[in-house]
């Protein structure tokens, strides 16, 4: 999906995209064709109360169950520290998923802090620096980057992805040449040696 890597989690995806998880559309489906079937009760088995609720309140109350469904999970929690919860996810509509932002929202980019994590590479420090390389190094610190992302980084003035993505403009400026950096990374063979494998794109 999006180009993510196999190992992204559901949790990381749904928030990044913003479309709940299948299991909880599946559910609202269900007890919206039993109230439609004159079978509330039914409807009340699955979701608490829910023949009563309007359409808006459906809809807060999907938000609800979404967000505890990812609170209670392990997984998913890079996405969850930049993006917020599900409500403030909404809010950021200019953050428009693609290939280059799902790898990097989501925490599973081209970089060897995720590698060294996954017992793929023997160090978790830029090569460049000696930084240890995350994805908050990668976009702010990294001196082996392309020259467009050293050029956005002047005309940003926040220093982490929680703060920029909070900014329709500082994220326009940034996503405009994250695809760079992952090209990049990923071009230095980095991937291929460790054995990543990547999930089919979506046509």
């Amino acid at each position: 999906m999006f180009g993510a890597y196999a190992d992204t989690p559901l949790e990381a995806l749904t928030l990044i995209l913003d479309e709940p998880p299948a299991h909880l559309t599946a559910l609202f489906r269900a007890a919206k064709y039993h109230v439609k079937r004159d079978r509330p009760d039914l409807s009340h088995e699955l979701i608490d109360n829910y023949s009563n609720l309007y359409k808006s309140e459906q809809k807060e109350k999907l938000v609800e169950m979404w967000d505890a469904w990812l609170r209670e999970s392990p997984k998913g929690t890079f996405a969850r520290a930049i993006l917020g919860d599900v409500q403030n996810r909404k809010r950021l509509f200019w953050v428009k998923p693609n290939r280059a932002s799902v790898r990097v929202l989501s925490g599973h980019g081209p970089v060897r802090d995720h590698l060294f994590r996954r017992r793929l590479t023997d160090s978790d420090l830029c090569p460049a620096d000696l930084e240890r390389d995350t994805l908050e190094h990668a976009v702010f610190r990294c001196k082996a980057v392309p020259e467009s992302l050293k050029e956005a980084r002047m005309k940003i003035q926040a220093r982490t992805l929680r703060a920029v993505i909070q900014d329709c403009e500082d994220w326009n400026i940034l996503s405009a040449v994250l695809p760079y950096l992952v090209q990049t990374r990923e071009s230095e063979s980095l991937l291929a040696r460790a054995g990543i494998q990547v999930a089919e794109e979506d046509t």
